[in-house]
């Protein structure tokens, strides 16, 4: 488990940050206010414009401990932090592993936020007795297990649709929830839900239905050729 330390904020502007052994010590106007050691921190933030001594950098570069220099009105203004440690052969062998086993790796994805969402519910009508009959409720339960069965089901991303996913995750999507509204009730809004919002409904519908895993992939692969992406593994 990862042991949680603390990030040091100096906010006073005339603060200024040196070093003394294994120890950071914060003084203003000579005078010391704070003495630390670098056991306890894992951060330093310097909203100040006196900064820092270059031992105390030094010291923080080896240790790992990032010092953010940041004006006072909070604007960021650079950052000093160490090496990056990390192998570059275990990284491309990730890449290489997704990218040859895509369709498994969509297929544990969705079917892990398909049973956290089960899981999630499950526990709620154990802890809430009134809802245990509650139709709705079962309903969803057993679409959510059905989606995680057809999920892996699928021989390839071309079987899995959009609609699939969308629906166990999201319901049946609608862009104005369907409403009974009768002539006599209410002749403007049953025009306007009639002529437009089933029209778009039904639009979406059809693309959820017929738009696949593998060309959303497709299109992803062009985009990446042109566009930045960060990527957190």
């Amino acid at each position: 488990m990862r042991k949680l330390l603390n990030t040091i904020y100096v906010t006073n502007e005339q603060a200024y940050l040196t070093l003394d052994g294994e120890n950071l010590v914060c003084k203003i106007d000579g005078t010391e206010k704070l003495r630390i050691p670098f056991e306890n921190i894992e951060n330093v933030v310097c909203f100040n414009y006196v900064g820092c001594s270059p031992a105390l950098m030094g010291k923080c570069v080896g240790k790992t401990i990032p010092i953010n220099f940041i004006s006072p009105q909070g604007k960021f203004l650079a950052k000093v932090c160490g090496e990056t440690k990390g192998n570059v052969f275990l990284r491309v062998a990730q890449i290489d592993c997704f990218r040859e086993q895509g369709l498994a790796l969509a297929q544990n994805t969705m079917a892990a936020k398909f049973s956290n969402t089960r899981q999630l519910l499950r526990r709620s009508l154990h802890d809430n007795a009134g809802l245990r009959e509650d139709e709705k409720i079962s309903d969803v339960l057993n679409i959510l297990k059905d989606g995680i069965d057809k999920v892996f089901q699928a021989k390839s991303m071309e079987e899995i649709k959009l609609d699939d996913v969308l629906t166990v995750l999201e319901g049946r999507f609608n862009i104005i929830e369907e409403t009974d509204i009768g002539v006599r009730q209410d002749a403007v809004r049953w025009a306007i839900q009639e002529l437009v919002w089933d029209r778009i409904n039904a639009s979406i519908w059809k693309f959820l239905e017929t738009c696949t895993l593998a060309e959303l992939v497709e299109q992803y692969k062009e985009l990446g050729s042109s566009a930045e992406y960060m990527y957190y593994i």
